[in-house]
């Protein structure tokens, strides 16, 4: 929630950052790569004190020079639904890491229907700031096994709400 926009992750490489969606939802993206030895740098987020959910995760063995062989496939919402959609990307190589990223201004835990082939990586709540549980995001992974488009990928939610879908 919160209407201030979040900012810059130092080093880091921004994907997307966005500023204050439907229902106040404030959401941004980036990553790191770890080259040559030389660790990667401490995330800093700026914004304003609000609620704040927040997840990393760690690809080992990823391919350095095509760490990210896709455009990120990016929805902000402009309106709240409980089945959120993240877009279909086209990948250029076999065997690509996929993943689905869904960001909520709520309670309304966004998961995918089952069975599905998909591996939650991280999925947290934030409730240090406020009583109640006031934004969410979940990251799925999948595998493309042979190149080309991914599909979209359908989150369902317990009610109704803004926030932005991506797939890397």
């Amino acid at each position: 929630g919160g209407g201030t926009a979040i900012g810059g992750m130092g080093a880091w490489t921004q994907i997307r950052l966005a500023a204050p969606a439907v229902s106040g939802t404030r959401s941004g993206i980036w990553y790191a790569k770890r080259s040559g030895g030389v660790d990667i740098t401490a995330p800093t987020i700026t914004g304003a004190l609000d609620d704040w959910a927040v997840i990393a995760f760690l690809v080992r063995d990823a391919d350095p020079t095509t760490f990210l062989d896709v455009a990120a496939g990016i929805t902000s919402q402009s309106a709240t639904t409980q089945t959120p959609v993240c877009p279909s990307v086209t990948t250029t190589t076999a065997d690509a890491l996929i993943v689905r990223i869904a960001t909520r201004d709520s309670t309304s835990n966004p998961r995918p229907p089952q069975p599905i082939g998909a591996l939650l990586i991280a999925q947290t709540c934030d409730t240090n700031v406020s009583t109640n549980t006031n934004c969410s995001v979940s990251a799925y992974a999948t595998v493309q096994r042979s190149a080309g488009a991914t599909g979209t990928f359908t989150y369902y939610c317990t009610a109704n709400d803004g926030g932005l879908q991506a797939t890397l």
